[in-house]
């Protein structure tokens, strides 16, 4: 059914509409996994469009991997990341952590800046580990996102999988 067939449904009620991709397709080839932190969250969209990320299944939440990591939510991430996997055809899995996350707060009080991403890097690697033990044929890619206050911008930082320290693979600005 067209949508202007079906008459006097949506006509009376609706504030806007908007132009939509395909909504007859349930196929995006990505997930991006973030914190809801505002102030990540504009940055995190020019940063996404930039390394080619626009139309995917975005799961925003606090701490974002944290979830991932954490036993009580494990299981629950579990089920929305398959969600993706399995209804949307995800393989590729972006995860970004940030620094300053309040939901992390504890853990890094009293950490310098570079230990802090020390710190963010092992947990984008637990996390990664997780969903490919949970979606094997998937793909991850890692990033954190250094809320430069002298600045005023955010950088994000491609981490690495493997290399035991990987402080800069790729740095993109987003002002």
């Amino acid at each position: 059914m067209d949508c202007r067939d079906r008459g006097d449904l949506f006509q009376r009620k609706v504030i806007s509409s908007f132009t939509s991709h395909n909504l007859n397709s349930h196929q995006t080839s990505t997930c991006v996994v973030s914190c809801f932190d505002f102030r990540v969250q504009p940055e995190t969209a020019k940063f996404q469009k930039a390394i080619g990320v626009e139309l995917h299944d975005p799961l925003t939440i606090p701490g974002g991997i944290k979830s991932i990591n954490d036993s009580e939510t494990e299981e629950l991430m579990k089920k929305w990341l398959g969600v993706s996997y399995h209804g949307h055809n995800v393989r590729k899995f972006v995860l970004i952590a940030h620094s300053n996350c309040l939901a992390y707060a504890e853990e890094c009080k009293d950490l310098s800046d570079f230990l802090e991403f020390l710190f963010h890097q092992n947990e984008l690697r637990k996390a990664a580990d997780k969903i490919l033990s949970w979606f094997p044929d998937a793909e991850t890619k890692l990033y954190y996102a250094f809320l430069d206050k002298e600045e005023c911008c955010t950088k994000f930082r491609e981490v690495s999988l493997t290399d035991p320290v990987s402080i800069v693979v790729t740095e993109t600005t987003a002002v």
